[in-house]
């Protein structure tokens, strides 16, 4: 029906094993969200447009949308965390561990995205649309 591997997503959490094995998927699936919401900042910068005029304040709206972005990723990861494992656990020694594992890998992946988002940013050419969000200086 599904692979093994997959196993966590479908049953209950009630063993050590099945608390590692949610611990670790939910550090990969966080960081997997990470680069998909940089992806998304990405398409979101180019879909701004140039505004018109003597002054261009188009880089003002793709940096208000990076950050919005960041923190809708880190809401994403704590809701997708919750419904994906910490819903699932039995063991209430687990579920306290959990909580904080998934704070803290939640909170990661959210520093993942304004890392790699601000270098991809910086090493974009200049005059770029990503490059507009944290212009560089002259």
């Amino acid at each position: 029906m599904y692979p093994a591997a997959f196993s966590f997503f479908f049953n209950v959490i009630k063993t050590k094993a099945d608390y590692d094995a949610a611990v670790t998927a939910t550090w990969i699936f966080d960081i997997i969200l990470a680069v998909i919401f940089v992806l998304i900042m990405v398409l979101v910068a180019n879909l701004i447009k140039y505004q018109p005029g003597r002054v261009d304040r188009s880089g003002i709206k793709r940096r208000v949308w990076y950050f919005i972005i960041g923190f809708i990723g880190l809401l994403c990861s704590l809701v997708l965390d919750y419904f994906l494992y910490l819903a699932k656990i039995t063991v209430p020694a687990f579920t306290n561990k959990f909580i904080a594992v998934m704070a803290v890998a939640s909170v990661v992946a959210c520093l993942v995205y304004f890392l790699l988002g601000f270098v991809l940013i910086k090493i974009s050419p200049k005059g770029s649309k990503l490059e507009s969000i944290f212009p560089k200086k002259n």
